[in-house]
Formats: C-alpha cells, sequence, structure tokens
C-alpha cells in the first residue's frame, strides 16, 4: 500500500499527464485550424454565388474606370474585386431594403462611403484626381446650368 502511494507522487505520472496535456492540446489546435478552413472554404463558395449578370457590370465598370485612370495590373485586379463585391452589395441592398426607402437610401450611401474610401487607398494621389474629376462628370446634374 505504502508502495502504490510514493508511486503515485513519483515524477512518472506527471510525465504521463504532460504528454497527455500536449496531445490534448495538439488535438484542440488541429480541430481550430479545420474550423477555419472550414470557414474560408464557406467565404468561398458564397464567393462564386455572385451572379455572371453582376460581374459583367463590375467588368464593364472596372474598364470604363481603367480607361479614364490608367491603372497598373495589380490595381486592376483589386479594382474589379472591389467593384464585384460593391455592385454586389448594392443588388443585395436594394433588395433587403426595398420596402423601406428611407433605410435603403442610409444603407446605399454608406456602402458608396466605404466603397470610396477603399478605392482612395487602391488609387494613387493623380489617379484619384482623375477618378474624381470622371465621377464628377458623370452625376446627373452636372450638365445642368449653373
Amino acid at each position: 500500500m505504502l508502495g502504490s502511494i510514493i508511486s503515485f507522487f513519483s515524477p512518472k505520472p506527471i510525465i504521463y499527464m504532460k504528454k497527455a496535456l500536449l496531445i490534448s492540446c495538439i488535438v484542440v489546435g488541429l480541430q481550430g485550424a479545420t474550423l477555419l478552413n472550414a470557414a474560408a472554404q464557406s467565404e468561398l463558395s458564397v464567393g462564386n454565388e455572385i451572379s455572371s449578370n453582376t460581374r459583367n457590370r463590375a467588368a464593364n465598370l472596372t474598364r470604363a474606370i481603367a480607361g479614364r485612370v490608367h491603372l497598373d495590373e495589380g490595381q486592376y485586379v483589386r479594382l474589379k474585386d472591389l467593384n464585384t463585391r460593391f455592385i454586389a452589395e448594392m443588388d443585395d441592398l436594394q433588395i433587403r431594403f426595398a420596402a423601406d426607402p428611407a433605410i435603403l437610401d442610409e444603407q446605399l450611401l454608406n456602402a458608396q462611403h466605404l466603397y470610396d474610401k477603399e478605392l482612395a487607398m487602391l488609387l494613387r494621389p493623380k489617379q484619384l484626381l482623375a477618378y474624381q474629376q470622371m465621377r464628377s462628370g458623370m452625376t446627373a446634374y452636372s450638365d445642368m446650368p449653373r
């Protein structure tokens, strides 16, 4: 009996407990990595649900901006992605808030501000100026006398 009590307090059980703790931490870490991977895959599948109409509209908008702003290849790809997300979000907002025009206007304005911020981070200063000039020329009231 005394031998079993002494063996209980010997260093061997502590080593086994450390190994068990290490193995359980590894298992939990692997499960967390699996969950993160699953979340990333679900985001990719959501991105694949964007309609071809939205992708075409985004490509046309990107080409129109690139024609005036003179983007490099990396900027073009990032702008096309930004435009795709922006148009998809605008379409989604118009569907979700169709019953309440006041909230729709507020949400559309917030989406536009976010788009403008992301675009400003994407473009160089001269490019941003060219974009702003192009955009001001495209407004509905730009041809009206002042």
